[in-house]
């Protein structure tokens, strides 16, 4: 007897497209951000198995020669699913995928359609995140490129973690950024930094250099690194107030 699974299951309608999808997929630009964002529904929503095809058209008929029941529901479902995708597609689009009458026929074209390109995508964006320099830039630019090409990488579902961006941070910074640089080596023997503690001690830094600058603008920065055999070295800051202990300070001191 033909499976007449979610007979008892009301067929739920899909909320508007509008309501949920903020990418209008309109080219390989941005298809793996609209991907991530449909596939993150789907699974909200028990729906992936209408693309993936773990969730099969059901026979139409039973034994019997009646209306299979389940299968007006997966049709139903399906519909409502397939309408959903074309109204996240630009016109031009929906104009290439015309006959198709499923939504796994659709998800499968658009994936066809955009999985090589966006392979290259990937690479680029590998190119792009081992060629970043900071140059010119301000600290706060330099992490905002960074962290723009790391959301890039997530949205693809090639999310980079937090060593490695650092890593890659590290290598780009300017010449001036090397006491920091070995600082940071050093303190990161003993802990793991997350992106965000990285980014409060780059920033912290930079302020130090900034002040530094303003007041002996014509002597560099007028403050060292202290630093032993048995700790990692810190910046000290030899005028001015004392400054909060950072991470890497206190990564430093529980050496001791």
């Amino acid at each position: 007897m033909a499976n007449t699974d979610d007979t008892s299951t009301p067929v739920s309608i899909l909320p508007p497209s509008t309501t949920i999808i903020s990418v209008m997929l309109d080219g390989s630009h941005n298809y793996l951000a609209w991907k991530m964002q449909f596939l993150n529904i789907l699974r909200g929503l028990d729906l992936m198995g209408f693309i993936d095809g773990t969730k099969a058209c059901l026979p139409k008929h039973i034994a019997s020669g009646s209306l299979n029941p389940a299968y007006v529901v997966w049709q139903k479902k399906d519909v409502c699913l397939l309408g959903w995708i074309l109204a996240s597609l630009s016109e031009k689009l929906v104009s290439t995928i015309y006959g198709l009458e499923t939504s796994k026929q659709v998800w499968t074209a658009l994936q066809t359609r955009f999985s090589s390109q966006s392979r290259s995508r990937i690479s680029h964006l590998k190119c792009q995140l081992q060629t970043l320099t900071q140059g010119t830039k301000s600290c706060s630019e330099y992490l905002e490129s960074a962290k723009t090409l790391a959301d890039q990488f997530a949205a693809a579902g090639k999310p980079i973690d937090d060593q490695n961006l650092i890593s890659f941070l590290l290598g780009g910074l300017q010449s001036s950024y090397t006491p920091f640089v070995t600082s940071f080596n050093f303190a990161s023997r003993e802990i793991d930094f997350t992106f965000e503690d990285f980014q409060a001690e780059l920033l912290g830094y930079e302020n130090l250099l900034d002040v530094n600058h303003s007041v002996h603008n014509t002597d560099g920065p007028h403050f060292a690194f202290a630093a032993n055999k048995s700790k990692a070295p810190t910046y000290v800051q030899k005028k001015g107030p004392p400054l909060p202990p950072t991470k890497m300070q206190n990564a430093a001191s529980s050496n001791y």
